[in-house]
């Protein structure tokens, strides 16, 4: 049961990391189209922690390092902020 648990979790985590980076390059692409140079910087850094993230977060729950909602719980959060404030524009990036 604990392996299944386990393989769910990273099928999860595995989606979770392709949301963000499909459909969170595109509003990363549109954010610094329509902001400053040093906040696309700092988006675009954002944007690859994010992504980044998810490696050692998938590897706890395999590992168990440390305990295995919080990570979760952390990553979650910063999807959401994520897209809450950088990612919400995910229309085409090639408007004229």
């Amino acid at each position: 049961m604990a392996i299944l648990l386990k393989l769910i979790l990273s099928f999860g985590l595995g989606f979770s990391l392709i949301f963000a980076l499909l459909p969170g390059s595109f509003g990363l692409i549109n954010f610094r189209r329509t902001h400053s140079k040093a906040a696309g910087q700092l988006a675009r850094l954002f944007f690859h922690a994010l992504w980044l993230l998810h490696i050692p977060v998938i590897y706890n729950v395999w590992a168990g390092v440390v305990g295995l909602w919080w990570p979760i719980l952390v990553l979650l959060g910063l999807v959401v902020t994520f897209f809450a404030t950088i990612g919400k524009d995910l229309g085409a990036c090639f408007r004229e």
